[in-house]
């Protein structure tokens, strides 16, 4: 009878340990990513922590399913949840993200980011070697623990039952079941602006909600969903009854666009006082054309955002977050010939190239280049070394690539865009042999000024390039227009993760708008050789600039982006975040105007409808 009960109180014990193990891993993991990134700190919300471990337990009876036993079990999981870990931490190190459950896109463009990652994989690894052999000591205590504690599925039907009942429960969460979709937003992930304060770092979301619970969050959060109050014929009018019609003064000029990477203008920056004015040509320049201040959709990376915004007058902000309609939205087929300024181009004669120091895989650019019809492209990803600078394709020789295609273009008008990368990151004093530019005097330590340093050297060099092309177009007879911009801010991070912008004052005013507005806050130089009268306009956003220009030039547009160009009064520039009237006044898109509120909702609509809702 005593051994009896003792076998009892044994088989309960391994029963408990069925919870306690993945309970074990789960806190494991959340102290490692909590830990890491102390700078993300965040309350936690406990519903979403809870759906955190409900994730882990799955994923622990789904292994018991598959390997018999919860020793087994154990083992997969804490190996599964440390390549998780390692992998999220790489990505938040490069791009100040967590990973996504989309991220999986990313397997089918492999080099869209191992040509970041070889070049400072040793120091993401040195800092953070110590937290992972740690996370990994309490995995091996608690395999060990399931190994003494040992329970075993005999009988085939209780392992299917171990896996399929998690399998249901993960269809049931990421399905796209409207009804259940919403039931757990509204339960544990709805966002107002207390908060949706995570800005330019999701790593905050994950702080708040756990790594899984994040990722659920994360997913669920972007599923599309259509508009309220969105009625496609309702909204296809609007196009037709609400226009402006400028007079065509630009007529129909060649275009250069040069899309400059991280580029904005470092000297805001008091923290660090360079010899030169690293961007005395933009500077100079900036009172001969027309300067636009822009609100990018973008921090640090992800590139292709703001290029959609550029060349098809679609929001990101509309979009849910961490959704990159390149890879998300531009999928099949049924998008050739999808709206796009390079199509209203097209059918209005012009040649239309796009030239990129990038990989024609890197964020499914063939395809999505391929849908927009753009007629010539071309990927520059190997040159000679002396056409290379820190480590990439130098500025020079990007403005040399344009000189030479306009040397040889036939008489139609041609539109040029081309992707610099250049003064991409890793920042590293050690990323240029040589420097044009000193530092006079510095408020950083080492580390940090050689970040900045190297930087402005990219900056330097961009500001370079812009007036060898400013100069070149002076030299021809053919009307021709510069768009020189920068796609979102530098990503400045120290190899053990620290961000320098917490320690630049220009980012920290007492006022947390001006701050956001700041992290997003690029901007935008039109130059021309034909004397073009500019109106007096000095805050735009991504999606408007094209729609600017082509609605002053002497060609036919889609009623679409007619209108489009007559919400430039109302709602210049915005991100979701923030936005900005004409006037430069900074709201909080939870707190717009009456006027610019309306204006939003109906982009919103027309998004959707331009976007989403095509046949």
């Amino acid at each position: 009878m005593e051994e009896l009960q003792k076998e009892k109180i044994k088989n309960i014990y391994r029963k408990a340990m069925l919870a306690i193990i993945p309970f074990l891993i789960f806190a494991a993991q959340e102290w490692f990513y909590k830990y890491s990134n102390q700078s993300s700190a965040k309350e936690p919300e406990i519903l979403s922590h809870i759906m955190g471990y409900a994730v882990m337990c799955g994923l622990f009876f789904l292994f018991m399913g598959i390997f018999k036993t919860s020793f087994r079990a154990a083992i997969a999981l804490c190996v599964f949840v440390t390549v998780i870990m390692v992998v999220n931490q790489f990505k938040i190190v490069y791009s100040s993200n967590p990973v996504f459950i989309r991220d999986i896109g990313f397997l089918s463009t492999p080099d869209t980011f191992t040509d970041i990652l070889k070049e400072n994989i040793g120091g993401i690894i040195q800092g953070m070697i110590k937290n992972v052999l740690k996370m990994t000591g309490i995995f091996a205590a608690v395999c060990v623990l399931a190994y003494k504690s040992q329970y075993t599925l005999e009988k085939p039907k209780y392992r299917i039952i171990a896996a399929a009942v998690p399998a249901v429960f993960f269809l049931i969460v990421f399905l796209p079941i409207k009804p259940v979709n919403n039931f757990f937003i509204r339960l544990m992930y709805e966002i107002d602006e207390k908060k949706n304060n995570n800005t330019v770092s999701n790593t905050k979301y994950y702080f708040q909600h756990s790594v899984f619970g994040g990722m659920v969050g994360e997913y669920l959060t972007t599923i599309l969903k259509e508009p309220e109050g969105y009625d496609k014929n309702t909204v296809e009018k609007m196009y037709n009854t609400e226009q402006k019609k400028e007079n065509g003064s630009f007529g129909k000029p060649n275009i250069i666009m040069v899309f400059s990477e991280s580029l904005f203008d470092v000297t805001v920056v008091d923290e660090v006082e360079f010899n030169v004015d690293v961007a005395s040509n933009f500077h100079e320049l900036s009172k001969e054309g027309m300067l636009i201040n822009m609100i990018s959709p973008s921090f640090g990376g992800i590139s292709c955002n703001p290029e959609f915004e550029m060349l098809t007058g679609g929001s990101i902000r509309y979009f849910p977050e961490n959704y990159i309609p390149y890879m998300n939205l531009y999928n099949s087929d049924k998008y050739y010939g999808a709206m796009s300024y390079i199509g209203e181009l097209n059918k209005n004669g012009y040649t239309t190239h796009i030239s990129s120091c990038w990989g024609q895989n890197l964020f499914n650019a063939m395809n999505v280049y391929k849908y927009f019809d753009v007629r010539e492209t071309e990927y520059i990803t190997s040159v000679e070394r002396k056409y290379k600078k820190g480590g990439r394709i130098s500025d020079d020789f990007v403005a040399d690539t344009i000189i030479d295609a306009f040397e040889e273009k036939d008489d139609s008008p041609l539109f040029y865009m081309a992707l610099t990368a250049q003064n991409h990151m890793p920042f590293t004093e050690t990323k240029y042999n040589a420097y044009d530019i000193d530092v006079v005097s510095t408020k950083l330590n080492g580390e940090e000024t050689g970040m900045l340093k190297s930087y402005a050297q990219g900056v330097y060099d961009a500001d370079k390039q812009l007036r060898k092309l400013y100069d070149y177009i002076n030299t021809l007879e053919e009307p021709t227009m510069l768009i020189f911009y920068g796609d979102h801010l530098p990503f400045l991070k120290s190899d053990s993760g620290e961000d320098l912008y917490e320690k630049l004052s220009y980012f920290n005013t007492d006022n947390e708008l001006t701050n956001t507005y700041r992290m997003y806050n690029t901007q935008c130089l039109i130059l021309d050789n034909f004397g073009a009268e500019y109106d007096d306009i000095s805050y735009m956003g991504y999606d408007l600039i094209m729609s600017y220009v082509t609605n002053n030039m002497d060609i036919e547009l889609s009623p679409y982006y007619r209108w489009l160009y007559t919400t430039i009064d109302t709602l210049p520039a915005a991100n979701r975040h923030v936005a900005v009237d004409l006037e430069g006044n900074i709201f909080s898109v939870y707190d717009l105007p009456e006027a610019m509120d309306k204006m939003y909702k109906k982009r919103q609509l027309a998004n959707w409808n331009i976007f989403v809702d095509i046949d």
